[in-house]
């Protein structure tokens, strides 16, 4: 009898160890595995934080680059218009229009970088358009080089050179309305730009996990479209100034 209840309990002793061990070890296989899975779960997460952080710098680059390059068109807008206003006088004068109006500079599209779709669809609408005037821009200004060469070169007569160079005239005047239409689409568009450069910039983005981006209000666009054109009014006088001291019409 001794024996009997002596092997029950070794039984239960063998039984009660081994059911230990099981569990131990499953304890440890599933912590082990849950660590791991919170390991990957955790670089998964740096990984995606650190992605869009980057995401969030090249839109706020883009929207920098492209605030310099609307602004820029602005200048060469305004500039245009000053320089086509005085080659219908100086070709009356049978002079020769040195300064010309220039093409704009249209590189690389920043809006690639860009998150928001709307100054995208703008800024790319807006360049098939300026493209289109540059190649208008570009073919006048070859021509009147011809016709300056002619003309300069004595084999051409003055009349000839005074109506080739009016019919130029008409052309470039031309150019110079299409180019005064954009640029009140070039300014909207570069108000939009500068509110949201400040409103999308890293540092300040509320939501710093997340790619979305701002908007812009009626209020917050037009009160920095007052801003810009008070500092355009201050920029084309500069600029005028800086054109009428260095260039002028002359005979040849």
């Amino acid at each position: 009898m001794m024996d009997a209840a002596l092997l029950v309990a070794l039984a239960c002793v063998g039984t009660t160890t081994v059911g230990s061990l099981l569990q131990a070890g499953a304890s440890a296989f599933f912590g082990g595995l849950f660590g791991a899975l919170l390991g990957i779960g955790s670089g998964l997460v740096e990984d995606h934080l650190k992605r869009t952080r980057d995401r969030q710098r090249r839109h706020h680059s883009a929207l920098i680059a492209m605030q310099f390059r609307l602004n820029e068109h602005l200048v060469v807008m305004s500039d245009d218009a000053y320089l086509i206003g005085r080659f219908r006088p100086a070709v009356m004068r049978s002079a020769i229009h040195w300064s010309m109006p220039r093409p704009l500079s249209i590189k690389d599209p920043e809006y690639l970088e860009l998150l928001n779709r709307e100054i995208i669809n703008e800024y790319f609408a807006l360049n098939v358009i300026l493209r289109k005037i540059n190649e208008d821009l570009d073919n006048i200004l070859r021509a009147y080089g011809k016709v300056v060469d002619l003309y300069a070169g004595r084999r051409s007569p003055e009349g000839e050179y005074m109506t080739n160079a009016l019919n130029l005239a008409d052309m470039l005047e031309a150019i110079a309305k299409a180019l005064g239409v954009k640029e009140q689409d070039v300014s909207r568009l570069l108000a939009k730009v500068r509110v949201l450069e400040r409103k999308d910039s890293p540092a300040r983005k509320r939501f710093w996990w997340s790619v979305q981006t701002g908007s812009v209000s009626k209020e917050e666009l037009e009160a920095e479209l007052k801003l810009l054109g008070e500092e355009m009014v201050e920029t084309g006088r500069e600029s005028r100034a800086e054109i009428d001291r260095m260039f002028g019409g002359s005979n040849p």
